[in-house]
């Protein structure tokens, strides 16, 4: 499996960045595979997976008398079973998509492709629909946790909290929620870097 880089890198229009999505959204066989992280199609170096149609999942590096190298060993016990890790890394046996859903590295397994487009689609909508703010700093509180203790990560959604807070965003979702329509809150300003 091909690393295809990052998806920002380099591109100028809205063509290249069809084309490059289109790259990372892989028909293989009858299998498709979707990522959080367009970056890469290793299943390691994704946060999860959806998948349709009956894939396999290996790792294939002590079957050819190596051990894996490329972050494999280092990324998926945070996302699976420490047993199940040491079974797929000891063994290079193939998991199947069902199993893969079982241990919690995909998140969903969808009969084929339209499915598969019409479940993330959901998803996506159904998040699409919360504050960004609120998506954003539940985004960062995860990704902090997943590195660091409990305590630590306690401080962090502190200072976030402090920071971040939006009232007028609980207020929205109170109304909207009350009210049983989409809620309707500003989008994020534009990413500043450094010192302004």
């Amino acid at each position: 499996m091909t690393s295809l880089g990052s998806l920002d890198t380099g591109l100028r229009s809205t063509q290249q960045i069809r084309t490059r999505a289109r790259q990372w959204r892989s028909r293989i066989g009858n299998h498709t595979f979707h990522t959080d992280r367009p970056d890469s199609l290793k299943v390691p170096r994704i946060n999860r997976f959806r998948v349709s149609g009956h894939p396999r999942f290996c790792i294939q590096e002590i079957n050819i008398g190596m051990t894996a190298d490329v972050g494999t060993l280092q990324r998926l016990p945070k996302i699976i079973p420490d047993g199940i890790v040491r079974e797929l890394a000891y063994t290079g046996r193939r998991m199947s998509a069902d199993r893969a859903a079982e241990v919690g590295l995909v998140n969903h397994v969808f009969a084929d492709h339209e499915a598969l487009l019409n479940g993330v689609h959901e998803i996506a909508a159904e998040i699409a629909g919360k504050s960004p703010l609120a998506v954003h700093g539940t985004k960062q509180a995860v990704l902090y946790a997943r590195d660091h203790s409990v305590e630590e990560s306690l401080g962090q959604i502190a200072l976030w909290q402090t920071r971040m807070f939006q009232p007028a965003d609980m207020l929205e979702s109170f109304a909207a929620q009350s009210e049983q329509r989409e809620g309707r809150f500003d989008d994020l300003g534009p990413l500043r870097r450094g010192l302004q």
